[in-house]
């Protein structure tokens, strides 16, 4: 499993002034292929501070595992980070998650689609 970075090198305005409620987010005003990012690797732009991204699920998924912003560093178990597995999810579903890491997914069976990261 990839690390998560410390540092947002790829959006560093992107941070949080007061509490986050306060901050307005825009969804959608960027976007990431994560199966051309690859399983296990971070979101780019969900750095320092921890942001997570809206997914977008182009097909049927049995199931998605996630790391959310709000469970960087934490464990599961010793030494193991926390996930969060979403069940059931029909294509063309938009999961209004704040994900910052795609640990693994399993498509339904004769599904074909993407699966997008918005920003």
């Amino acid at each position: 499993m990839a690390s998560l970075d410390q540092e947002n090198i790829y959006s560093p305005k992107r941070t949080i002034s007061g509490s986050i409620p306060d901050n307005a987010r825009i969804m959608g005003h960027a976007s990431v292929d994560i199966n051309t990012l690859g399983l296990g690797n971070q979101i780019p732009g969900t750095g320092s501070p921890n942001r997570g991204a809206a997914l977008y699920c182009g097909q049927a998924y049995t199931s998605i595992e996630v790391i959310l912003e709000g469970d960087v560093g934490e464990e599961s178990a010793p030494g193991v980070q926390k996930t969060t597995t979403l069940n059931g999810i029909a294509a063309g579903s938009f999961l209004p998650i704040l994900a910052v890491q795609v640990q693994a997914t399993t498509p339904a069976i004769g599904s074909v689609g993407n699966l997008v990261a918005l920003l």
